[in-house]
């Protein structure tokens, strides 16, 4: 009984450490299927309509703190100086050439998205992009043509994501849309097989009592 429970124990193990990874989502809808507990930060009636909100290097909003290293942090609405500022989705948060967006998270959250935006031929903001988990990882985009906006979503599988940092490395005005965080939805497979391990301890608890019985 204790190798095969040891044996259980192992395959546990196994099957944690295979999926301990960060999951990337390319669309919003694959990221909504796999999690739960959303919630979005759509950067929509901060600033005026035509116009757009100063903030300094810190704005506060749906639970999220964005920071930039200089104070050029602004919601700009879509209808400011068009077609500048228009990704045909109301509101985006840009570091005006200030630097990196980080945004902290609430605790206990293990997934986080949201749209990078880019320029185009005739409007020059940049299109790439750098994004920088709190767990270390990595990853580069490009992003899409103006007036189009691009999904990047990440989940973790172990531990938490308590922050994500977007970088512009050509000219430091990253813009963002459409933030979303949550819980990433546990694995069935996991659920099945730590059940497994539950029902096996039990009965070998059974077993044990009715030996000394």
């Amino acid at each position: 009984m204790r190798k095969a429970m040891a044996s259980l124990v192992a395959l546990v193990a196994t099957a944690v450490t295979a999926n301990a990874a960060i999951i990337t989502y390319s669309t919003r809808a694959a990221f909504d299927a796999a999690t739960v507990g959303r919630t979005n930060i759509d950067f929509n009636g901060i600033a005026p309509a035509g116009g757009f909100t100063y903030f300094g290097n810190n704005l506060v909003t749906g639970g999220v703190s964005f920071t930039t290293p200089n104070p050029n942090l602004f919601v700009i609405d879509q209808g400011f100086s068009p077609p500048i500022w228009d990704w045909n989705s109301g509101g985006v948060l840009q570091s005006n050439f200030g630097g990196d967006i980080t945004a902290a998270l609430p605790g206990g959250k293990t997934a986080v998205g949201f749209e990078i935006l880019g320029g185009n031929d005739s409007i020059g903001w940049s299109r790439n992009y750098i994004v920088t988990l709190s767990t270390g990882d990595v990853f580069n985009y490009l992003a899409a043509l103006q007036p189009g906006r691009t999904f990047v979503g990440f989940a973790t599988t172990t531990g938490f994501i308590t922050s994500v940092r977007v970088g512009d490395p050509v000219l430091g005005a990253p813009t963002i849309d459409n933030f979303v965080y949550g819980t990433l939805t546990p694995e069935p497979l996991s659920v099945v097989v730590f059940g497994g391990l539950l029902a096996a301890g039990g009965l070998a608890v059974r077993r044990r009592m009715k030996a000394t019985a």
